[in-house]
């Protein structure tokens, strides 16, 4: 039997963003317009195979919004990757990504940052 590596992943940005939507186009591989906004956190996984190797993807959906702020840092550890995510029709989310990377880092300094800039189509 193959070997299963297991990695978590947590996706941060500002509200509305499209963070959900992301993750629910990467789960179902169908675009949904209206994925409802996130109360605290959601989780979801998805395996994959890479080079013969099984992977799973443990992947926590993010609030944006700041009242959330507070319960969304308890699970920042032990994340080997982040998605810090922008809408790049407001430049306000993308100049908040320092603020989300700022929050990551101070956690957990080794883990793996990818932005993303989301809602090309608009």
């Amino acid at each position: 039997m193959d070997k299963i590596y297991s990695f978590k992943t947590i996706i941060l940005g500002d509200s509305g963003v499209g963070k959900s939507t992301f993750i629910y186009k990467f789960h179902n591989n169908v675009y949904h317009e209206n994925v409802g906004s996130t109360v605290g956190i959601n989780f979801g996984s998805k395996q994959l195979t890479v080079d013969d190797k099984i992977i799973k993807l443990q992947i926590w959906d993010t609030a944006g919004q700041e009242r959330f702020r507070s319960i969304i840092r308890t699970y920042y550890r032990n994340v080997a990757g982040c998605i810090i995510t922008y809408d790049i029709t407001n430049m306000n989310s993308f100049n908040n990504c320092l603020y989300w990377l700022n929050e990551i880092t101070k956690e957990n300094r080794f883990v793996k940052i990818l932005l993303l800039g989301t809602k090309l189509d608009k």
